[in-house]
């Protein structure tokens, strides 16, 4: 649910602030909370590249393709 509001936000109905993903913050933060703290290392090292990748492919994808030639 999360990559589905992320991608529209995005790509259709551009809303940077994140909107649709502020309710989602609180469950998100409660989670973070309760992992321990071996997991929440390892959830960190996983999250770092992909949150870079993810972005770069945004921007590659998405927002070049905007530019006026």
């Amino acid at each position: 649910m999360i990559v589905a509001s992320v991608h529209y936000s995005w790509t259709c109905d551009f809303e940077p602030q994140g909107r649709y993903l502020f309710p989602m913050l609180p469950i998100l933060l409660i989670t973070w909370r309760t992992i321990a703290g071996e997991r929440r290392l390892r959830a960190v090292e996983w999250l770092v590249p992909w949150f870079f990748f993810t972005s770069a492919v945004s921007f590659v994808f998405v927002c070049l393709r905007e530019i006026p030639k």
